[in-house]
Order: C-alpha cells, then sequence, then structure tokens
C-alpha cells in the first residue's frame, strides 16, 4: 500500500485528499506512516462517524465498478482501470437501474 501513495503522490499536479472512513485499515500503521509527512499536496480525510452520506458517492462508484466491470471482465492494468473510470463518469446512472 506504501508504494501505491508513493506512486499517486509522484505523479500528481495537485493536491490529493484521501477520503475514507474510520475503519481500522485506514487507522493503521501505513496510513499513519503515509500521512505523517508534513506534505502540502497530501491530506488524510475522515468522514464523520455514522454519516454513511459522506462517502456514498465513491461507494456508489466502487459498487458499479464491481459489478459491471470486475465481475464482467478483466481489468489488468492502471491504464484500463483509468478507462473504466472515464467511462463510468460518462454514463448516467440511476435509481431505476438497480
Amino acid at each position: 500500500m506504501a508504494g501505491v501513495i508513493d506512486t499517486v503522490i509522484g505523479h500528481a499536479p495537485a493536491p490529493i485528499a484521501v477520503v475514507c472512513d474510520n475503519g481500522p485499515r485506514f487507522r493503521g500503521d501505513v496510513f499513519t506512516t503515509a500521512f505523517a509527512a508534513d506534505d502540502p499536496l497530501l491530506r488524510h480525510v475522515r468522514t464523520r462517524v455514522r454519516s454513511p452520506q459522506t462517502n456514498g458517492v465513491i461507494e456508489r462508484f466502487f459498487g458499479t465498478l464491481r459489478y459491471e466491470h470486475l465481475y464482467r471482465g478483466l481489468i489488468g492494468d492502471g491504464y484500463a482501470l483509468d478507462m473504466e473510470v472515464h467511462r463510468y463518469r460518462r454514463v448516467r446512472y440511476s435509481a431505476e437501474s438497480q
């Protein structure tokens, strides 16, 4: 995980805010170490407790990505994932399609 964070930070042209819930994996040593540096381009933001609407958009995105792409086809690398993200953003999803 630390290698992924270093890679993302190294290529980021703008400030990054990593938003996550208060789960134990996001309060562990890897995240604590990654966000301990005083880097002005990197912030770790935790959602409020018992506030699912705060991270509902990303939860919906991952749910859709998992259902439509990971179960139906293979995303082999970062480029393929990037293409799926762009495709996801262009397609309008509605509650009726669930």
